[in-house]
């Protein structure tokens, strides 16, 4: 997976950064601030995907160990790379990140509806399974801490990943699908009792 990215093989931690297809303008600040600095450790490999919108904004941060991309397509090549994340907490991000069992840093987008992201964030980092940060909370300063406390701590990332991993449910469609076929049974039997 870090082929793909032109990463090496046994090159350090990467991280992946992405904010959904329209970008998170408060994540990519954060995440270009805290790039701009000197400190920032010297083996992380970064994938960044800035949304569309914002692309022309960061694009300039791409360099040996940062790869920037307006949109990830597919998505696949950066979670199989990908040793922790920092992402908003929509559902089919978060749904994904715990099928792949990533370690992730999440920062809810305060305006989603009836406040969604920040109920998914909450249950995740109740869960053992992430790490939460309220976007008005979301410094490049606060960044660097949780990113480090990551990077230093491989037990915390560990049981990071178990608590995702164990909220995953990577066969959702097949059990869809058997309870569908369930019910069409029992409606077609329904219907050949009358």
């Amino acid at each position: 997976a870090r082929a793909v990215w032109d990463f090496p093989r046994d090159g350090g931690p990467v991280l992946l950064a992405f904010g959904g297809s329209q970008g998170a303008r408060a994540l990519n600040d954060a995440l270009a601030g805290w790039l701009s600095r000197e400190d920032v450790p010297h083996n992380l490999h970064v994938i960044w995907a800035t949304g569309k919108g914002g692309y022309d904004d960061y694009r300039q941060f791409e360099g040996e160990r940062v790869r920037v991309r307006p949109y990830l397509s597919p998505m696949t090549d950066a979670y199989a790379a990908a040793d922790i994340a920092i992402a908003r907490a929509g559902a089919m991000g978060t749904a994904e990140l715990c099928a792949w069992g990533i370690p992730a840093i999440l920062i809810p987008l305060p305006t989603a509806a009836a406040d969604h992201q920040s109920v998914n964030a909450d249950a995740l980092a109740r869960a053992g399974a992430a790490l939460h940060i309220p976007q008005r909370e979301l410094t490049a300063d606060r960044l660097d801490r949780e990113i480090r406390r990551l990077l230093e701590e491989p037990a915390m990332r560990e049981r990071l990943a178990a608590g995702a991993r164990s909220r995953a449910r990577p066969d959702a469609a097949r059990v869809i699908a058997r309870r569908l076929r369930a019910l069409a049974d029992d409606a077609a039997t329904a219907v050949g009792t009358r």
